[in-house]
Order: C-alpha cells, then sequence, then structure tokens
C-alpha cells in the first residue's frame, strides 16, 4: 500500500513537471500595455506616451519588441488626419531610430488600434522608447484622445 502511494505522488510529480516544461517555449513571450489619458485637441497638437525599458530579451523591454500598437479614439463630428511613430534611443542620446510615420484620416465617433513599424534602440537595457502621436489637421469638431499603446514581444 504504502508504495502506491508513493509511486501514484511520482507520477504525479512527474506529470506536473512534463506539463510545465511543455510550456517553457512560451514562457519568454510577454504583453504590456501602457495606458494614457491625453488630449491630442487641435491640428499640430502632439504626445508623448513613454515605455520603460526594464531588462533584456525575454522580459518587457523596448529592445525585444516585436509589435507595437497606439490605441486612440475621435470623438465630435467630421475626421481627424492622426499621424503615429515608435521610437528608441540609448541612454547617452546615441543609437536608436525610429520606425516609418503611420498618418492617415480617422472618422469621429470610433475607436482605432494602429500598428506601427518597429522602433529601435542601442540594444542597451537603459534605452528609452516612445510612441508620439500627433494630428495634423482635423474637420468639424473632432477632438483626438491618445488612449495608450500596446507593446509585445519575446
Amino acid at each position: 500500500m504504502i508504495k502506491r502511494i508513493v509511486g501514484s505522488k511520482a507520477f504525479l510529480v512527474g506529470f506536473a513537471f512534463s506539463v510545465a516544461a511543455s510550456f517553457t517555449h512560451m514562457a519568454g513571450a510577454w504583453t504590456r500595455t501602457v495606458t494614457s489619458t491625453a488630449l491630442v485637441p487641435v491640428a499640430g497638437a502632439e504626445q508623448i506616451i513613454p515605455f520603460p525599458s526594464d531588462g533584456t530579451s525575454g522580459t518587457p523591454n523596448g529592445n525585444s519588441t516585436t509589435t507595437i500598437y497606439v490605441d486612440f479614439y475621435v470623438v465630435g463630428t467630421g475626421s481627424a488626419n492622426v499621424s503615429a511613430r515608435a521610437c528608441g534611443m540609448g541612454y547617452n542620446n546615441t543609437g536608436g531610430g525610429c520606425g516609418t510615420v503611420s498618418t492617415a484620416n480617422y472618422a469621429a465617433g470610433s475607436s482605432y488600434d494602429v500598428s506601427l513599424s518597429k522602433w529601435s534602440g542601442s540594444g542597451s537595457a537603459w534605452d528609452y522608447f516612445y510612441v508620439w502621436i500627433g494630428v495634423n489637421s482635423a474637420t468639424g469638431t473632432a477632438t483626438t484622445y491618445a488612449n495608450g499603446i500596446g507593446v509585445t514581444g519575446t
């Protein structure tokens, strides 16, 4: 009877280990959302949403980012011509760069989740990252609110 209980426990421990081991390939994947309540009301207005760099590959940081989204909504009437881009730079202001600017007209009364091209840092854990969002022009009473950014990585 004792052998049977010990054998059952060994089986359960082995089973639990094998289940955990089967998911280890996913352990490095991460997602982070950075919220913002910024108002970008008029043509020429802009907002910076910072993204923290706090680690090396496998932890949420800008250097290991694979996808970047900026979330915003446009209220009022008409539309807003909104530009956004993701940027990164080294802590000593060297290295890094910005992804391609995304610019389009967005109708009032809707929320948007726009994919941005990847920023680039210098590869240091001390890099700084941010998403810039600006309103180039607006028609009617359109006002844009930046909700934040969504970032995923490995």
